[in-house]
This record gives structure tokens, C-alpha cells and sequence, in this order.
């Protein structure tokens, strides 16, 4: 997790643009007073998808602020494992369930 910056309140007030600069580009500040947290202030990610949102507000990602642009999924096409596939053999567990699957799996991407 990201370390949040702690500001005293007098010195809030003598830089506040500097401050609110800083949570623009998505740094948390916590306000104190006598050393004792009274406030924070974060950014606002209004336009941002959950997903994205939890990463921003984790500290996993970080965003200019700028528009998000749309996107279209990726979709995955190739010969090889499934995900599915990869996380058994990655667990060294292969279920009696999992074979049948790979074989409908598998003829489904050769029907393509």
C-alpha cells in the first residue's frame, strides 16, 4: 500500500496549491493537528471503472488524470493450454473433471 503524506494544518494552509496538486496526481494527504490525523483528502476517481478505481486507490496503478480512452477486450486465440489448464498444471492438481473439459475445450477452438 501506498504511504499516505501527513501535512500539518498551518503548513495545509500556507501550501494548499502545492497540496492539492499533489492529490490531483493521486497522492492521499492526511491533515493533522497536534500530530493527531483529523482529515484526509484523496482524489476523486468518478469516471474510472471499479476495477480500475481499487488499483488507483491501492497504490497498484497510478493515472495522470487524464481521459480514459475506451477499449475493446483482447481475445486470446492459439493453439496451447487454457488459462484453466495452466492453473492445474501450475497446482500439480488434475481433477477427473478437468480432462473432459479440455477435450469439449479443445474441440470447440477446432470448430473455429
Amino acid at each position: 500500500m501506498v504511504a499516505l503524506q501527513e501535512i500539518g494544518i498551518r503548513v495545509l494552509r500556507q501550501r494548499l496549491s502545492e497540496v492539492m496538486q499533489s492529490v490531483r496526481s493521486g497522492q492521499s494527504v492526511v491533515v493533522t493537528h497536534n500530530r493527531v490525523p483529523i482529515a484526509r483528502i484523496e482524489p476523486v476517481y468518478a469516471e474510472v471503472p471499479d476495477g480500475a478505481r481499487r488499483l488507483l486507490e491501492t497504490g497498484r496503478a497510478t493515472w495522470s488524470g487524464g481521459t480514459l480512452r475506451p477499449f475493446d477486450p483482447v481475445r486470446l486465440t492459439g493453439e496451447g493450454p487454457s488459462v484453466s489448464e495452466m492453473l492445474l498444471s501450475q497446482r500439480g492438481a488434475q481433477t477427473p473433471a478437468a480432462v473432459p473439459v479440455r477435450r469439449i475445450a479443445r474441440q470447440h477452438r477446432a470448430a473455429r
